[in-house]
Formats: structure tokens, sequence, C-alpha cells
């Protein structure tokens, strides 16, 4: 198995004609749990047929599945699903909307600017943290603020986050600080 999928990951960066089916032959045989690495193939061909296969694993039944085709999505600059993606953003699971909030910030989706507004508000911290930090990258430079207050209470995903926030050095420089190893 690990064999097949490293040479499907092969194929699929070389762009292999036919590859899309025989990815979806080898979902098909593998073990439900492992169809979350499938979504990054299918973005990275790119072809109309493996974005239809990555856009149908959009809407797959296993959240898991769902999540990385975001993600995949996402890193790609698949912007032809953001629809799909919108419409997943306003779903009640927080590991979804997580990857939705960065998707939509990463894609520089600035009609979403309200979905992220109301994910800012959230009971989530990382979903939260995933909002702010997209309406930051959307130009609301105000939301570093927010960021860096969450950092002050030693989260680490927020503390990461500054790392990408030119304007956060000082608020790093408190941080480094810290007698905790992991802060």
């Amino acid at each position: 198995l690990a064999i097949r999928l490293e040479a499907a990951l092969h194929m699929a960066e070389q762009k292999t004609p036919k590859i899309v089916g025989q990815l979806e032959s080898l979902m098909c045989k593998v073990n439900p749990q492992l169809h979350p690495l499938f979504p990054q193939f299918f973005a990275l061909i790119g072809t109309h047929e493996s974005i239809r296969a990555l856009s149908k694993l959009l809407l797959h039944k296993d959240e898991k599945v769902r999540v990385q085709a975001i993600i995949s999505a996402a890193n790609h600059e698949r912007d032809d699903l953001l629809p799909i993606i919108q419409k997943l953003a306003t779903h009640q699971s927080p590991m979804q909307q997580e990857a939705c909030a960065m998707a939509l910030g990463k894609m520089k989706d600035e009609s979403s600017i309200l979905k992220l507004e109301m994910l800012a508000k959230s009971n989530s911290k990382n979903v939260q943290l995933a909002a702010l930090y997209a309406l930051y990258n959307l130009g609301q430079k105000t939301k570093q603020q927010e960021i860096e207050n969450m950092a002050r209470t030693l989260d680490l995903y927020a503390i990461q986050m500054l790392f990408e926030m030119d304007e956060s050095i000082k608020s790093l420089e408190e941080l480094v600080k810290h007698e905790d190893f992991s802060v």
C-alpha cells in the first residue's frame, strides 16, 4: 500500500494521463481511514477531471475527508471551489469551520468577510483564531491585536500565527522570555 501511495503521488506530480481514474479506484480499495490522503492528490493534478473529483470530496460523508479537501483546495489556490467552501463554512463542526476560515483567508475571498467575522465570535478558540488570521490577511490589520491578546494567554496556535505577522516582534520578544519551554 505504501508503494502504491508513493507511486500515486509521483504520478499526480507528473500529471500522468488517466491518473484520476486510478486514484479513484485505489481510494475504493483502501481502508476508509486513508481517504483523507486523497484530496491532496486530486488538487495537485489540477485537471478538470481531478477538480471534479476534489469537489466531490468536499461533500464527502466523512468530515476528515471534507477538511482535507478544503485544505488541499486552499493550498493549491482552487478559487473555482470557493462557492462550496463558503457553504461549508456555515456548518456546525468546529474542525470544518476552522479549515474553511483558513481557506477563505488564504484565497483572499473578500466576499466572505461577514462569514469570517461571524466565525471570529465562535466558541471554539481555533475557529476564532483561524477567522481572525483570515481577516488579518484580508487587510483588517486591527485583528492582529486580538491574536496577540490570545497569544498572551499562552495559546500556542496564536503564538504560531504571530510569526506570520510583520508587526508582532514585540509580542514575540515578550513570549520568548516565558519560563514554559513550549511557549
